[in-house]
């Protein structure tokens, strides 16, 4: 089970010349460091736990990537963590991005900046 309210966080992180935008729900964003380009990494498609305490968000239709003649794509799993943060970015394939959050729901800065209206349930977790 999933929480989904109107109102959508994001989150950044920047590896390898690219700054990541990540938006739990909503639209990913890949951003070259040293050019004026910006790639649509996918919208928000659907959820799928597949893990007994990690959910995986999928986001598809990105921007259309030649190399392999579709469109890019990318998923972000969440695990229950100290914080709630992004903790990594990789292109695990040609287009198709891999990010990993870790979430806290009883974080109290993530309370404070009412960034936990997008967090999933994931099993064993609480909000206080």
């Amino acid at each position: 089970m999933m929480k989904i309210k109107l109102h959508f966080s994001v989150f950044f992180i920047n590896r390898g010349g690219y700054d990541y935008e990540v938006c739990p729900f909503g639209t990913n964003f890949q951003k070259s460091m040293y050019a004026a380009s910006t790639w649509n990494l996918g919208y928000f498609y659907g959820n799928h736990t597949d893990e007994p305490e990690a959910v995986t968000l999928h986001y598809d239709y990105g921007d259309f990537c030649g190399s392999i003649g579709a469109d890019r794509s990318s998923e972000v799993r969440f695990t229950l963590g100290e914080t709630t943060a992004l903790v990594s970015a990789a292109e695990l394939s040609t287009c198709f991005y891999a990010f990993e959050m870790t979430c806290n729901p009883n974080d109290l800065l993530a309370r404070k900046s009412r960034r936990m209206e997008f967090l999933p349930t994931i099993p064993n977790s609480t909000v206080v």
